[in-house]
């Protein structure tokens, strides 16, 4: 009975290995999910609010250049998340009108050239549905990964 249970008993530590990594794996991609998804409401509701006034004062007659208030929006939702760079708001031809950060006012929003955000973008449509601009909301890519590590370390750790 004895030789029985060492001859098994290497077996079965593989198989609890393995189910262990699994559950592990499991455990990580979907508390990564979790986290993205979060992360990507939490932009979806910002671009949503400024979205909101921008359509609100246009349906006013206030042209997109002409509202003033926005800097100040803009700034005091970048500074609510440490995760934000910038929040932009573009003309319909793609143009930077007014940014958080005002090194990028005047810039081309090129997406492709912007490697290192996380990128969430929102339509501006005007009351007849036509295009206004857009509000692009631009976070740390690189804190995000950072955040990411540290959380698969610690379920590899607990594994």
């Amino acid at each position: 009975m004895f030789r029985l249970a060492i001859r098994t008993l290497p077996g079965f530590a593989v198989i609890i290995g393995f189910a262990t990594l699994l559950a592990a794996y499991m455990n990580y991609s979907g508390v990564r999910t979790a986290y993205l998804d979060l992360i990507r409401s939490r932009m979806e509701m910002i671009a949503e609010g400024i979205g909101n006034d921008i359509a609100t004062a246009s349906s006013l007659g206030i042209g997109l250049a002409e509202q003033s208030t926005l800097p100040g929006l803009l700034a005091l939702q970048a500074s609510a998340d440490p995760l934000t760079l910038s929040i932009d708001v573009d003309t319909e031809a793609g143009g930077i009108v007014f940014s958080s950060d005002p090194a990028r006012i005047g810039m081309a929003d090129d997406a492709a050239a912007d490697a290192g955000a996380f990128r969430y973008g929102r339509q501006i449509v005007n009351d007849f549905g036509a295009p206004v601009g857009a509000v692009t909301i631009r976070f740390d890519r690189t804190a995000m990964d950072a955040e990411i590590d540290r959380l698969r370390f610690d379920i590899i750790r607990g594994a």
